[in-house]
């Protein structure tokens, strides 16, 4: 455990960083989503069978409109023809 609240992605990489030496991977999962079951074992799986590969992220669908997927940060909602997520909008119009 940490001493203190070091706000969110500097608590995830000091746990991270405590935790490197001890798992091969780790899952970074925050407690309000939700997730069908054997997704991890599935995941492992993947990765597994793909030793190319140093990181995976989900596809995220909205729990509001579940066939659409979440605007997470302004970071998804469309995915661009490589798969890779983006947000019409805000976001882009101001960076």
């Amino acid at each position: 455990l940490l001493d203190k609240n070091f706000g969110y992605s500097q608590g995830y990489n000091l746990a991270l960083d405590r935790l490197r030496d001890k798992y091969e991977y780790y899952v970074l999962l925050n407690s309000d989503v939700l997730v069908t079951g054997g997704w991890d074992e599935r995941m492992i799986q993947w990765l597994d069978s793909r030793p190319d590969v140093a990181a995976a992220q989900p596809k995220m669908l909205s729990h509001q409109r579940t066939p659409y997927f979440d605007y997470s940060g302004a970071g998804g909602g469309f995915l661009d023809s490589l798969g890779y997520p983006f947000c019409r909008g805000r976001f882009f119009n101001r960076v």
